[in-house]
């Protein structure tokens, strides 16, 4: 461990991601005191929790899980190719952020694939494989309001870097980092701290992201770690030797953690760190590629087996109903 500065009172902007989860914080700075009939205060912290792949369907399958209602769902008729809303469509919200006063969908797809039509996606569930959308692309998307080409990062079509809001925050005086539940570097945690034109350049990503104006960098890519965070051969995977050495040694801005009570300490508020590097022991995910996950639930090579429940009996938090979907 190498501590060294602590936090400031200066607002903040992070981001992070879970496994394809990403969030993004940004904090603004002191608020000046205000009469009853004046505008509200700028918000301290600004939090984006992306989810990766998410979309109507996924959350509708929370509200399945935990309360036994859809509220998405699209009836289709393969022999008419004709489509039908379910019954109260968009009436039955169950997360709370369906509730929220303002709600907006946003474009990201990348530039190889096709704009979404609703109606072309619903009569024909091979649509969604003509040329999808990868985590770079849409990341970057995200991250700076610039569509792309699947596998470029932080740069538009033509391989010129654009900026992101992280950096835009960073530019104000505002602390920015990212939080994911993957590899540091991988895609979406990226899209927020790097310019390259291939994701796959793990370690000039890496570079970049230290390097850069994030103050906050916290995810797996451990090279002495495997995905049960037991400890193995090294493997220069998300960071190069030179790269691991020089957090590890001191040798950056940032503080390096990796762990588990050391970051368990900051997760908690104590001795926060200015900046903070902070990569968790394991491989690739928190969770997801453990062996006992693999066990309990079987997977193919590309997921989980159709129809394989976690184990039997599992407990639903609602009581179940018959629904048709």
């Amino acid at each position: 461990m190498t501590m060294r500065i602590f936090r400031s009172a200066r607002g903040c902007l992070a981001t992070g991601v879970a496994a394809a989860v990403a969030a993004a914080a940004l904090a603004a700075p002191a608020a000046v005191a205000q009469s009853d009939d004046a505008a509200p205060a700028a918000p301290k912290n600004i939090i984006v929790m992306i989810g990766d792949g998410m979309g109507y369907n996924h959350v509708d399958a929370a509200n399945l899980f935990q309360h036994g209602e859809t509220n998405w769902q699209i009836d289709v008729d393969p022999a008419t190719e004709t489509l039908e809303h379910q019954d109260q469509y968009g009436q039955l919200p169950s997360q709370v952020y369906e509730t929220f006063d303002i709600q907006m969908g946003m474009s990201h797809h990348s530039l190889n694939s096709p704009v979404y039509n609703g109606d072309d996606a619903w009569s024909d569930f091979d649509w969604a494989n003509i040329d999808p959308t990868d985590s770079a692309a849409s990341g970057t998307s995200l991250a700076t309001g610039v569509k792309t080409w699947n596998g470029f990062l932080g740069v538009d079509a033509d391989e010129t870097p654009v900026p992101n809001v992280a950096e835009a925050a960073a530019d104000t005086g505002r602390s920015t980092g990212v939080v994911s539940s993957v590899p540091f570097g991988h895609a979406t945690p990226a899209a927020w701290g790097s310019h390259v034109a291939s994701r796959g350049a793990n370690h000039e990503i890496a570079g970049q992201m230290i390097n850069g104006p994030l103050d906050v960098i916290i995810g797996a890519g451990h090279p002495l770690y495997d995905d049960d965070a037991q400890p193995r051969d090294a493997e220069w995977v998300w960071l190069s030797e030179d790269q691991y050495n020089d957090l590890a040694g001191g040798a950056t801005e940032m503080t390096f953690l990796d762990t588990n009570d050391e970051l368990r300490a900051v997760a908690q508020g104590q001795e926060v760190p200015e900046q903070l590097f902070g990569l968790v022991p394991v491989a690739e995910t928190l969770q997801f590629n453990r062996s006992s996950l693999e066990e309990a639930e079987p997977r193919r090579d590309n997921g989980r087996e159709d129809g394989v429940p976690l184990e039997d009996g599992v407990p639903l938090p609602f009581e179940p109903a018959m629904n048709d979907v």
